[in-house]
């Protein structure tokens, strides 16, 4: 899939599962990555934890070989194999409730501070 969203889309994860890569130029954290990457879909990004790390996005042997790096020759066991164990990481390095625990301890400790 080539192309861009925008504004809120409720069948995303669909978008996500079908897809072998999701190309992003961002550098940091992105929301749209960790999506991407809890339903399965491989990352290139200059990001650190894109599956696979490319900077130089304008240089398309860089980003090819990016993508190669990702998708063997037997993309059927990629498909199968590697989509369930990058969601599985990908849900194990940014739990929910773990976000949820931090942002709470935050808040009490800025309303105690406050208060």
């Amino acid at each position: 899939m080539i192309g861009s969203m925008n504004g809120i889309v409720s069948y995303l994860p669909e978008v996500f599962r079908g897809a072998d890569v999701l190309l992003s130029t961002v550098t940091g954290e992105s929301r749209v990555a960790l999506e991407a990457q809890a339903c399965g879909c491989a990352v290139v990004a200059p990001w650190p934890y894109a599956d696979s790390q490319v900077h130089d996005f304008w240089q398309p042997l860089l980003l090819s070989e990016a993508i190669e790096r990702l998708v063997p020759q037997d993309g059927v066991t990629w498909r199968t194999t590697n989509r369930k164990h990058r969601a599985k990481i990908a849900r194990e390095r940014y739990n929910v409730d773990k976000t949820a625990e931090g942002f709470k301890l935050l808040y009490e400790e800025i309303l105690n501070a406050t208060g």
